[in-house]
C-alpha cells in the first residue's frame, strides 16, 4: 500500500513533458528561385528572363528601365534622393546563362552548337535542350556514339563539344530548316529539382539566377518597411556576364553610383575530390561568403562583415587573391574607380545542369544584404 501512495504522489507531481516549439515556417520563395532557374536566356539571349524579372519588380520600384544592351534596371529612392547628400548604391546580378548557338545542320538533320560560356561538354551526352527555332521552342537531346561502339582509347577519354551533336528526331537538313536557322540560341532543358527532408535544391542557371533572386527578395523586404532607406539604390540585372562580364561595363558607366555591391554564386569545397587546403574552407550550410582583397574595396567588405555579426547572420569570408569573374571586376575599375564589395551563395557544381545550394544560405544572403542596404553608407570612400 505504501509503495503504491508513493507511486501515485510521483505521478501526480511528475512535470509534463514539455511541448515541441512549433516549426517555424521557412522565409524562403522556392517558387521565385524556380521561375528564375527554369526561365532560359543564356548570354546575348536574355529577353524571356528580363521579362520574367520586369514583371516582378515593376509593381516594388520607382523606377523601371532597360538599356541597349539589355540590362535591366529597377531604382528605389532613398529618403535622401535629390539632396546634395544623397547616396547612390548599385546592386549588380547577371540573369545570363551560359548556353549554346547553332552552328551547323548536315545532311541528315542533325545540329551542330558552339558554346556560349564555360559549358562542360562531358556531362552533355544524353542531355535535353531547348533551341529558341523559327516558330518557338525546338526540343532536341545531345547525341554521341553508344559506349558499346567505342574502342578501348575512345572511352579513356572524355568528350569535346565537336564530338557531340543535337537530335531532333527529324531525318534530313531541309525538314530541319522548316524549324531552325543558323544562329539561332539554345539552352539545356532542366527542371528545378528539392531534395527530400533537406534544404537543399538542384537545378540549372543558379550561376546567377540566385544573385537575382537576392536582389528580388531585398526589394520586398524594403518595399514592406515603413522607414526608406537613406540612399538610393540601383538594383542591375546584367547580361552577358557569361562572355566577359559586358552588362555590368555598361550599367556601371552609365549609373557611376557611391558605391557597388555585386551578387553572385561562390563555389563550396566540401564535397569528395577536392583538397580543401588547395583553396578555401568554404562549404554549404555555414552561411553567404564575403570576399575580401584586391578586387574589393576593404570598408566595403568590412561593413558587410561587421553587419554580419551585429545581426547574427552566419558569413563566410572569402578570400580573393586576383580579380574575381565576377560583375565586380570590372565595376572597380569603371570611370575613376567604383568601391565594390561581393557578396556570394555557395553551390555545387557550377555550370551545370545540377547546380546546388542551400535554401537556408541563400536566405541568410537576403538578410545580409537587406542589412546593408539599410544600413548608414554614406562616408567617404577614399582610401
Amino acid at each position: 500500500m505504501v509503495d503504491e501512495k508513493i507511486d501515485e504522489i510521483q505521478l501526480k507531481t511528475e512535470k509534463p513533458e514539455p511541448k515541441p516549439e512549433p516549426k517555424k515556417e521557412p522565409n524562403w520563395d522556392i517558387e521565385l528561385l524556380r521561375g528564375l532557374s527554369e526561365t532560359r536566356g543564356c548570354s546575348g539571349h536574355e529577353e524571356k528572363i528580363s521579362k520574367y524579372i520586369r514583371n516582378i519588380i515593376t509593381p516594388l520600384c520607382d523606377k523601371v528601365f532597360s538599356d541597349t544592351m539589355g540590362n535591366l534596371y529597377g531604382v528605389k529612392f532613398g529618403a535622401n534622393y535629390g539632396k546634395p547628400e544623397d547616396t547612390s548604391v548599385m546592386l549588380s546580378a547577371h540573369m545570363d546563362e551560359i548556353g549554346f548557338i547553332v552552328r551547323y545542320i548536315d545532311k541528315e538533320g542533325f545540329v551542330r552548337v558552339s558554346q556560349i560560356g564555360g559549358q562542360n561538354p562531358r556531362l552533355l551526352p544524353g542531355t535535353r535542350i531547348l533551341i529558341d527555332g523559327i516558330n518557338g521552342e525546338v526540343p532536341g537531346v545531345f547525341g554521341e556514339k553508344a559506349i558499346h561502339f567505342l574502342k578501348p582509347e575512345e572511352r579513356k577519354k572524355t568528350s569535346e563539344l565537336n564530338d557531340l551533336f543535337i537530335d531532333l528526331g527529324l531525318t534530313s537538313k531541309e525538314e530541319v530548316e522548316k524549324y531552325v536557322s543558323i544562329g539561332d540560341f539554345a539552352e539545356i532543358d532542366q527542371k528545378m529539382q528539392e531534395f527530400p527532408n533537406s534544404t537543399r535544391v538542384n537545378g540549372k542557371s543558379f550561376d546567377d539566377r540566385v544573385g537575382c533572386y537576392v536582389q528580388i527578395r531585398a526589394l520586398q523586404n524594403l518595399s514592406k518597411m515603413a522607414v526608406k532607406p537613406k540612399q538610393t539604390i540601383i538594383f542591375v540585372f546584367s547580361v552577358q556576364e557569361e562572355v566577359g562580364v559586358r552588362g555590368a561595363t555598361i550599367a556601371g558607366y552609365r549609373i557611376n553610383p557611391t558605391l557597388a555591391l555585386a551578387l553572385e554564386v561562390s563555389f563550396d569545397f566540401g564535397h569528395p575530390n577536392i583538397k580543401i587546403s588547395d583553396f578555401s574552407d568554404i562549404k554549404m550550410g555555414k552561411g553567404p561568403t564575403i570576399s575580401v582583397g584586391p578586387n574589393l574595396h576593404p570598408k566595403i567588405s568590412k561593413k558587410l562583415i561587421e553587419i554580419g555579426k551585429e545581426h547574427n547572420i552566419p558569413f563566410q569570408v572569402s578570400p580573393a587573391s586576383t580579380p574575381t569573374g565576377t560583375d565586380a571586376r570590372i565595376i572597380q575599375v569603371t570611370r575613376e574607380g567604383i568601391p565594390v564589395g561581393l557578396v556570394a551563395t555557395p553551390i555545387r557544381y557550377m555550370h551545370t545542369m545540377i547546380e546546388t545550394l542551400d535554401l537556408v544560405d541563400l536566405e541568410s544572403t537576403v538578410d545580409l544584404v537587406t542589412q546593408f542596404l539599410l544600413s548608414d553608407l554614406t562616408g567617404n570612400y577614399n582610401l
